[in-house]
């Protein structure tokens, strides 16, 4: 049909017997997806003066997949509020543009944690009731599930055991003599909870026994054992931490590499008996590693971390400046730093009576370093160092300071860094090597039987070199260029 339109000065009106278009919103269904249309009917408008018809047309403007029925839909500008009697358990969503609203009949999942008892193991629950959720514009149906948070067994009674966000406490009432706990909680169990057996997980667990004469086995996992009275512990497998806030005597049967004890308040004192080590707090508490004189044993105290290490075949004098190492000593490598007590103080490091080859680290002191007779590997650390590295195929290292290092018998490698210090190589012979990690290494220059080679603002001298050939090697064992040549070779 053509528009109706009038010339200028004249102004056209519909008549009332004239059909206009009427705009009506609804929804439809098919299957589980409602949709949500603009029905406009056919029929004339007047705008601008001019008259124009319109067929019946339909407009979707929105559609929500998942739902049994009509009846629980309804609409408020952008907002699709879907009720429960539109619901089946469908996931539910909506087109772009529109939000869902879930309506006020809708069961949503409520939580609750209780616990439970069958026979002698008490289970903590959470249970789920059914529901639906809300999430990300959709709208989700989970059905009721339960999930198990903790387990302990042995237990008489509930009426002891209380929760209080992811701690669970344990009366002595409510509990056998042998008690099994898992879930992710702290088991805190009564200090009149005594003279009983306390088990742990394959996971890590975390309890804490306030009674005396309680024995507790942690189980696998990186298991938390805190002792507020007494008893003895084994930890298991995993990195555990022993905790200790007690004046009793207490004992850990399996002490390995990975775990740590710490100690609440005071100072430890270390000892041994026999092949255990005794960590005697205050005076009056004590604990006692089992088989710990032969294991490295880390602990905490009032001053901070301590490494205690096997001291077979290591002697400290008096005034702890000097120390020998025995033929007892059995271990492959020797750092200061593994000996807090002693790690400042000492001057002296000697390893002539080990009879295999030995790493030596020293500290910051000037030291005195005697190796072994086998092939050893030996770093002064700070300050002006003597080295002697004794038989075998030795590598010395002055670090920082002017030290002063001997190779002895055998093929000996010299280490020298950038900065390291004025450093003498008092005992070059042929068979040796030199290796400089630097740069600016200049060419050597011969005085008084002794070679010098300057290397940024330091040096180093080769005594009795100037009538040996002397190469330069760098950090991987290349030749460098800078070599000393003696007059008429």
């Amino acid at each position: 049909m053509s528009n109706v339109t009038i010339s200028d000065g004249y102004t056209l009106k519909i008549g009332s017997d004239v059909t206009i278009p009427e705009m009506t919103n609804a929804w439809s269904l098919n299957k589980s997806k409602a949709t949500y249309k603009q029905t406009a009917t056919a029929g004339y408008t007047l705008k601008n003066n001019a008259i124009t018809y319109a067929k019946k047309s339909t407009k979707t403007l929105a559609t929500v997949t998942g739902v049994k029925s009509l009846d629980g839909l309804s609409v408020d500008g952008k907002v699709i509020t879907v009720s429960k009697a539109s619901l089946s358990g469908k996931k539910v969503t909506v087109s772009d543009g529109y939000k869902l609203k879930l309506g006020s009949d809708v069961t949503t999942p409520k939580t609750t944690n209780a616990w439970s008892l069958s026979k002698t193991t008490a289970t903590y629950k959470q249970m789920t009731a059914a529901g639906y959720t809300l999430t990300d514009n959709a709208i989700t149906y989970a059905k009721k599930s339960a999930k198990n948070l903790a387990t302990v067994k042995g237990v008489k009674s509930m009426d002891g055991l209380s929760v209080s966000g992811k701690r669970i406490t344990l009366k002595n009432s409510a509990l056998s003599k042998k008690v099994t706990v898992s879930g992710g909680y702290e088991f805190d169990f009564a200090a009149d909870y005594k003279n009983a057996t306390i088990t742990g997980s394959s996971s890590a667990d975390t309890i804490i026994a306030r009674g005396k004469n309680i024995l507790v086995n942690g189980g696998a996992g990186d298991d938390t054992i805190k002792i507020l009275g007494t008893g003895t512990v084994k930890g298991g497998d995993g990195a555990d931490i022993f905790y200790y806030k007690t004046n009793g005597a207490n004992v850990i049967s399996d002490y390995a590499a990975e775990d740590t004890i710490s100690i609440a308040s005071g100072k430890a004192a270390t000892s041994t008996s026999g092949d255990d080590l005794i960590l005697t707090v205050g005076g009056k508490g004590k604990i006692t590693v089992v088989g710990g004189k032969s294991k490295t044993v880390t602990y905490y105290d009032a001053d901070g971390e301590h490494t205690y290490k096997d001291t077979s075949g290591v002697k400290f004098n008096a005034a702890g400046t000097g120390v020998t190492l025995t033929a007892d000593y059995s271990e492959d490598v020797f750092d200061l730093a593994d000996y807090p007590d002693y790690k400042n103080k000492v001057i002296t490091i000697n390893a002539a009576k080990v009879k295999h080859s030995l790493e030596i680290t020293g500290n910051e002191n000037a030291n005195k370093i005697i190796g072994t007779s086998e092939d050893d590997s030996i770093d002064g650390g700070a300050e002006s160092d003597l080295i002697k590295g004794g038989a075998g195929n030795d590598t010395l290292w002055g670090n920082k300071g002017n030290d002063t290092l001997y190779g002895g018998d055998g093929d000996d490698i010299f280490l020298y860094k950038n900065v390291d210090g004025f450093d003498v190589i008092a005992d070059f012979e042929i068979g040796d090597k030199i290796q400089v990690i630097a740069l600016d290494i200049c060419s050597p220059t011969a005085a008084n039987g002794d070679v010098t080679f300057a290397i940024g603002n330091s040096k180093l001298v080769i005594k009795g070199g100037a009538d040996k050939s002397i190469q330069l090697y760098g950090e991987n064992g290349e030749a460098l260029s800078q070599k000393y040549t003696p007059r008429g070779v």
